[in-house]
C-alpha cells in the first residue's frame, strides 16, 4: 500500500476485504508518503469492560478495577498510542493517564460501540457454539460470548488503525491492554 492516511484508499481496503469501516475520524488531507514515514512504532491496544470473569481455570477473577491499574503504565509508553473503549469513563481516564505522563500528542483513542464493531456481529453465533454439550470450557475463552468477541476484535482495530495511520508511523503493534501487567514495580518511561 503506497498511500496511508487517504480515505478513499481506506474506503477501497474495506470494499476489497469485505470489513466494515468503523465510524471514527479518518483523516482526509495528510498523506504519509512511505518515504517519509515515522520510524516509530504505534502501539493498538482496546478495552472493553465485560465486567468481573474468571480467569483460568483456579479461582482467579479479573475485574475492571484491575485493569484500569495495569492501564496506569500506559502512561509510561513513549510510542504513539491508539486506544479503543467502549464506554466513556474508561476512555477519560486513559487520556488522563497519557496526559500527566506528556503524552498529550502522542496518543489517539475512540469510543466504540460494541454493535459498531463486525466482531461481536458473531456474538449469537458463539453463544450457540459455547452452549453446546461437551464444548470445552476455558475461562473466559471459551464461556464468555464478549470476551471472544474482543479478542477477534484485535483484527479489524488494527486493520483500521493501519490504513488510517494517524501518526504516520512506518510499524504498528497489538498490545492486549493487560499487557504491563507484571510491570507495576518498573514504574519508568519505554518506547517499543
Amino acid at each position: 500500500m503506497e498511500s496511508y492516511g487517504n480515505t478513499s484508499s481506506i474506503q477501497e481496503n474495506y470494499s476489497e476485504r469485505g470489513l466494515p469501516k468503523l465510524p471514527l475520524e479518518y483523516p482526509d488531507d495528510r498523506q504519509c508518503k512511505q518515504t517519509k514515514l515515522l520510524q516509530e512504532v504505534t502501539i493498538v491496544t482496546m478495552y472493553l469492560n465485560i465486567g468481573n470473569f474468571r480467569k483460568g481455570e483456579g479461582s482467579g477473577y479479573h475485574s475492571p478495577d484491575m485493569y484500569r491499574k495495569w492501564m496506569r503504565l500506559y502512561g509510561f509508553l513513549l510510542n504513539p498510542v491508539i486506544a479503543f473503549f467502549d464506554n466513556e469513563t474508561d476512555r477519560k481516564y486513559f487520556l488522563k493517564i497519557r496526559r500527566l505522563h506528556g503524552q498529550r500528542d502522542h496518543t489517539k483513542t475512540f469510543l466504540l460501540g460494541r454493535r459498531d464493531m463486525w466482531a461481536f456481529s458473531l456474538r449469537a453465533n458463539i453463544s450457540r457454539i459455547f452452549k453446546k454439550p461437551g464444548y470445552p470450557k476455558h475461562h473466559p475463552n471459551t464461556v464468555i460470548p464478549d470476551y471472544s468477541c474482543a479478542t477477534n476484535a484485535k483484527y479489524e482495530l488494527i486493520f483500521n488503525a493501519t490504513n488510517a495511520n494517524w501518526f504516520c508511523t512506518r510499524y504498528f503493534a497489538w498490545s492486549d491492554i493487560g499487557f504491563f501487567r507484571n510491570g507495576e514495580a518498573q514504574k519508568k518511561h519505554v518506547i517499543l
